[in-house]
């Protein structure tokens, strides 16, 4: 009896792998879309302060435009991550049920050929496709970044003209 609980449990370490890894993707995952939900809530405060009456902000134009720019990259990013954080999460749960179906064919000995096998393989291939999701999220980060650059740039290029005029 005990061989044969060893060798249930020697199975099941796979999937077991297989979770730890998603695990790590999915809070991993969880922080960046975190930081992606207060960098919009930021630029949001900055879009109202920008329309108050007596503000001080200098070229509102140039900044409207990056802001608008700017929320609109993340909210694609948004999407992208949760759409990831979703596959992560179904990943997660057929690497559950592969286990859970080893542990039920061996235990009580009902023969599900292939099912968990079946099950770990849908897991990687839906774990493949939530990482490439965060592969282009990281891509579209530094696109982002490249934006925020641009727009500081832009920004002391129009100071220099403002005060060229002066």
């Amino acid at each position: 009896m005990f061989d044969n609980d060893y060798r249930i449990l020697s199975m099941m370490i796979a999937p077991a792998l297989f979770m730890t890894a998603t695990g790590s993707l999915i809070l991993s995952s969880n922080q960046r879309l975190a930081r992606i939900v207060d960098r919009i809530r930021i630029l949001i405060d900055l879009c109202d302060k920008l329309d108050q009456p007596g503000g001080t902000q200098d070229c509102l134009d140039l900044r409207r435009k990056y802001l608008a720019e700017e929320i609109g990259h993340l909210k694609r990013r948004n999407q992208r991550i949760r759409v990831a954080i979703g596959l992560f999460y179904l990943a997660f749960t057929t690497f559950v049920s592969a286990s859970l179906a080893i542990g039920i064919d061996m235990f009580l000995k009902i023969q599900l050929p292939n099912v968990s096998t079946v099950l770990a393989l849908c897991g990687v291939v839906i774990l493949m496709w939530g990482s490439i999701n965060m592969f282009q999220e990281t891509i579209a980060a530094t696109r982002t970044l490249s934006l925020e650059s641009r727009f500081l740039d832009d920004l002391q290029a129009e100071r220099k003209k403002l005060a060229n005029k002066n």
